[in-house]
């Protein structure tokens, strides 16, 4: 695996824009209707509330959490993933943030026994096999991206906000 330089702000420093509060705008105004309402800002409602602003779509995005914010994870993101986080945008942004690019899987057992599977060099070769980065930083990049494909959508975002009932 290979690390790829951090993102910089100005020549010689380095910002960890994942690190930032990213600004959502003010609360829908009372009485808007939406087309969609998608509840969780992480991949999974980041993603759809993003494709479906693609589709022209007025979406109401509701995440509990306020960025920045972190979870537990596995802290990689797979292959079959990758042509949706270059569909709504996301890849060349991650692209230039610290990672390392994932080219096989290694397997180990207590007794450490090794067995390591090489991922096909096509894939490898075309950046398309997997990244490794921490959560934090791949889900602020993905909410940052989605958020604004809602917003200028016609839509609005809410961070800290809970739904209790339906």
């Amino acid at each position: 695996m290979r690390r790829v330089p951090a993102m910089t702000k100005a020549a010689g420093s380095t910002e960890r824009i994942w690190e930032q509060p990213i600004d959502t705008g003010g609360p829908p105004e009372n009485g808007a209707t939406f087309d969609a309402i998608v509840v969780g800002g992480g991949p999974g409602g980041s993603s759809a509330a993003g494709y479906l602003a693609m589709a022209g779509k007025k979406v109401l995005l509701i995440e509990k959490d306020v960025w920045p914010r972190d979870k537990v994870c596995g802290d990689a993101v797979g292959g079959k993933s990758l042509s949706h986080v270059s569909t709504l945008g996301v890849k060349a942004d991650l692209e230039s943030t610290p990672h390392f690019r994932v080219t096989g899987i290694l397997f180990s057992s207590p007794k450490g026994n090794k067995v390591r599977v090489p991922l096909p060099e096509e894939d490898v070769a075309k950046l398309e096999a997997g990244y490794s980065l921490p959560r934090a930083q791949f889900d602020a990049l993905l909410f940052k991206r989605c958020q604004a494909m809602v917003r200028e959508a016609g839509g609005s975002v809410i961070q800290g906000g809970e739904v209790r009932s339906i």
